[in-house]
This record gives C-alpha cells, sequence and structure tokens, in this order.
C-alpha cells in the first residue's frame, strides 16, 4: 500500500527498488508500526546493484516471473547489452528475477 501511494504502482521492480533501499526488511509486506523506511526518489536513475563478487550492474527491471525476467534479457542482449537475469528475495517466500 506504501507502494501503490507514493509510487501509484507496487510492482516487483518497485518492491525490489523498496527493499533494495530498506536491507534490514525481511518481507516488503510486513513492516512494523513505527518502523522507518526509505522511499528512493525514482528520479534518481537507475539503481546500481554490487553484486558478492564486487561488480556493479544497473537494476533494469525486476519480475515475479522469470520467463519475463528472461525475455527481457534476450532482448537486451540481442541490442548488444551484457544482460543477466538473478534472483532476489522480496521477503515471505516472493522470489524477485532481477535484470542487470
Amino acid at each position: 500500500a506504501i507502494a501503490q501511494r507514493r509510487y501509484g504502482q507496487a510492482t516487483a521492480t518497485i518492491l525490489d527498488l523498496l527493499k533494495l533501499a530498506n536491507p534490514q526488511l525481511r518481507d516488503v509486506d510486513v513492516i512494523a508500526t513505527g518502523q522507518t523506511l526509505r522511499l528512493p526518489q525514482l528520479t534518481d536513475g537507475f539503481p546500481i546493484i554490487v553484486d558478492g563478487n564486487g561488480r556493479y550492474s544497473l537494476l533494469v527491471y525486476t519480475s515475479a516471473e522469470a520467463w519475463r525476467a528472461n525475455g527481457l534479457r534476450d532482448a537486451l542482449r540481442a541490442q548488444g547489452y551484457q544482460a543477466s537475469v538473478t534472483r532476489s528475495s522480496l521477503g515471505g517466500g516472493k522470489a524477485g528475477h532481477r535484470v542487470t
């Protein structure tokens, strides 16, 4: 509901951005009363992701469906970009598939 009010949508990409901005959250759908959240500005551009090996990439899109993420990755690769798909957790057993 917070994402819907703030951004006008609560897509997997928006929820993933909220999770990235608030790594203390175990589940983006469970927020305690009085808990402070950082709400990222979408005008800041693509967020930079650092993987476990210290490599940087740009978050382009997150989808709950792997086939959608893989389709976008393939389209980006066809245009010469080094796109990849990684799995992320939005909490509560909800997976995201990040296109970076």
